[in-house]
């Protein structure tokens, strides 16, 4: 049984991959799955059924129906979020639109395993295992599981504490090597004292030859 358990969960894993490109957010699905088992447990405690093989097969038969509530809200809420929705208002919107569909699935199937609780000990395991499991789901897909996907994924990611210091170090730093380079092309571009007193005295020196000149022209 734990063979099949272990066999089955690698199945579904493979295929969620597969789906989504990603090995993280079949984890955020098989969330719902495993949240679900100490409800399956509580109702078989309150049914009177024991932990038997009829357990384990309805268990994983729960695993392959209730992964389908976390595909419907991660994919709805992909296609949101490449039309340009905000991360936040596409989840909401994936979850709004996928809250009918999702309860008329749980409600079809419960209601089909209703019979199969009064066909004996052995069927009754089975069933009570898929219906306390897949209300269990379904109410964890949709107030759980989005919230999870959201913090995980969607949520805009703060830089830690480590690196919010060594930021504003280094755009200080920054700051004052523009700073330091903005006077010294400011510096550059004053003149300098000596050059200055040089040019005086040259255009001190041509005033001089040329008065002397007119002098000159002037008694000749």
């Amino acid at each position: 049984m734990m063979t099949a358990l272990f066999v089955s969960m690698m199945a579904i894993f493979a295929t969620l991959t597969w789906q989504f490109n990603s090995y993280s957010r079949p984890a955020v699905v098989f969330y719902s799955v495993l949240m679900a088992l100490p409800f399956v447990l509580l109702g078989l405690w309150i049914t009177g059924n024991p932990f038997s093989l009829m357990f384990g097969i309805g268990f994983i038969s729960l695993m392959g129906i209730s992964v389908n509530h976390g595909i419907l809200i991660i994919d709805a809420t992909n296609q949101n979020l490449e039309k340009g929705m905000d991360g936040y208002l596409a989840l909401t919107e994936a979850t709004a639109s996928r809250l009918e569909p999702m309860i008329l699935t749980t409600l079809t199937t419960v209601l089909g395993m209703v019979p199969l609780t009064m066909e004996g000990a052995m069927w009754a395991g089975l069933a009570w295992t898929i219906i306390f499991g897949l209300l269990a789901t379904t109410f964890i897909a949709l107030f759980s599981l989005g919230a999870l996907y959201y913090e995980l994924f969607l949520k805009p990611k703060k830089p830690n504490i480590f690196k919010r210091i060594w930021r504003k170090i280094f755009r200080k730093n920054r700051s004052q090597n523009t700073k330091s380079e903005r006077n010294s092309q400011n510096d550059s571009k004053k003149p300098e004292p000596v050059a200055q007193n040089s040019l005086q005295v040259a255009e001190n020196l041509q005033n001089e030859y040329n008065a002397r000149m007119n002098q000159i022209l002037e008694v000749a």
